[in-house]
């Protein structure tokens, strides 16, 4: 099972919905992946290095407890975290999907 959470762009501010899924993420003590173009970035519990979606091969992809994915583009778009029930934080609140 996974649970996904969504951080809208606020504003329309460049990023915002990413740099708000990654203080999330660092505040819960996860580590994110490189960020290339529209790719997924893998998301890993703890201080991790994690290669670029790209770089990791089909047995890492699988090893990842989690990914972030843009929604309409990662600069003005929301990012959408996807996480493995078995490691989400417990106060982890599931938001409707953003279209």
């Amino acid at each position: 099972m996974a649970i996904q959470r969504t951080f809208p762009n606020e504003l329309g501010i460049a990023f915002s919905g990413l740099n708000a899924c990654k203080k999330y993420l660092a505040d819960h003590g996860f580590s994110i992946g490189s960020m290339q173009r529209d790719y997924p970035m893998a998301v890993q519990k703890g201080d991790v290095m994690i290669a670029k979606w790209k770089n990791l091969n089909h047995y890492e992809k699988q090893l990842v407890d989690g990914v972030v994915e843009a929604v309409g583009g990662f600069r003005m778009g929301a990012a959408r975290l996807t996480l493995s029930d078995s490691v989400a934080p417990q106060d982890m609140q599931v938001t409707p999907e953003v279209a």
